[in-house]
């Protein structure tokens, strides 16, 4: 499991059906999940990434920050964000919707990612939907760059915190 790199790019346990790809670009996270066999077998299509943050009120971050819900009209805009290299920033806007506001990530803010894909090609409904999440926070390197790190859970507060 990567967790942190000099490519500033991570991934964690999850309970879905795997892990968003975190990585960072023109200072931004920004947002793939990872092949696997079902996404190999099959063609996917972004449906929707939702952010969330949590200030310390909560448990996991629970305020949404930004959501991208692509449908069939708007599906051709975006690449398939398989790949790091393909991967959808942070505050990405369909041109054929009305965006949502988006809220500028704070430095060392715990931060949850949902991406969501799905197939037209599988009969079975809970096989055509592939769900990933990944909890991050943007932080300050030592030479003042943008860098991704995980949040931590401190048992005692029952919340989660960037750093120690």
């Amino acid at each position: 499991m990567l967790i942190a790199a000099t490519n500033n790019a991570f991934a964690s346990d999850s309970i879905a059906d795997g892990e968003v790809v975190v990585t960072l670009r023109n200072s931004q996270p920004c947002f793939s999940y990872p092949l696997d066999e079902a996404t190999k077998k099959n063609k996917f299509f972004l449906h929707k990434i939702e952010v969330s943050f949590n200030k310390g009120l909560a448990a996991y971050p629970s305020t949404k920050s930004w959501e991208l819900k692509i449908n069939q009209a708007n599906r051709p805009l975006f690449t398939n964000p398989n790949t790091p290299e393909q991967c959808i920033e942070y505050g990405t806007a369909t041109p054929t919707q009305t965006p949502s506001p988006v809220i500028p990530i704070e430095i060392n803010i715990p931060h949850r990612v949902f991406l969501t894909i799905y197939s037209p090609e599988i009969a079975s409904s809970s096989a055509s939907i592939r769900s990933y999440y990944n909890d991050f926070c943007l932080s300050l390197g030592t030479s003042n760059n943008k860098i991704l790190i995980r949040p931590v859970f401190n048992p005692s507060t029952g919340v989660f915190k960037c750093g120690k």
